[in-house]
């Protein structure tokens, strides 16, 4: 995309030409972040495409709405419509944003996890201690939950 609109901006003049130059200096900075962070690359290539197939699927359903007087298959296209919303759905539910229930899960744990650790000074029994360098659990929610320091006297497994 970049060099295409290199060679668009080469055969353009004035104000067209600088758009198409800064759209190919913006397509080679996205490719570079796309080496860069390839993971997020596909869930927003995900999210993308199912926004795309969403808009498709509600321009289908218009249609297929507007066009039930004039044409005896309508139906096919608000069958058709409501496919593709499903399969927008579908796709943007593989974005790792949609999971809300189990990351709300996962921070309820380290929150409780944290209390107990500061109210006792001590895991519960059973649970094996975490060694945490910086004092921070990071949870791959995306959610920081800050450990006290764990010295001596209040703990490392034992009561206060």
């Amino acid at each position: 995309m970049a060099i295409n609109e290199g060679g668009l901006a080469v055969m353009m003049r004035g104000g067209w030409a600088i758009l198409h130059y800064a759209l190919a200096v913006i397509f080679v900075l996205g490719a570079i972040w796309s080496f860069v962070c390839p993971v997020n690359s596909v869930f927003a290539l995900a999210s993308v495409l199912g926004l795309l197939l969403l808009l498709q699927g509600i321009f289908t359903l218009t249609c297929g709405l507007a066009m039930r007087e004039e044409l005896p298959y309508w139906w096919l296209d608000e069958a058709a419509g409501g496919l593709l919303k499903g399969l927008a759905i579908w796709i943007s539910t593989s974005d790792r944003m949609w999971d809300a229930g189990e990351r709300n899960r996962r921070r309820a744990r380290l929150a409780n996890l944290a209390r107990e650790v500061a109210d006792t000074g001590r895991f519960a029994p059973g649970a094996r201690p975490i060694v945490v360098v910086t004092k921070t659990v990071r949870d791959p929610g995306g959610w920081n939950v800050t450990l006290p320091p764990l010295t001596p006297d209040r703990g490392y497994g034992r009561p206060p």
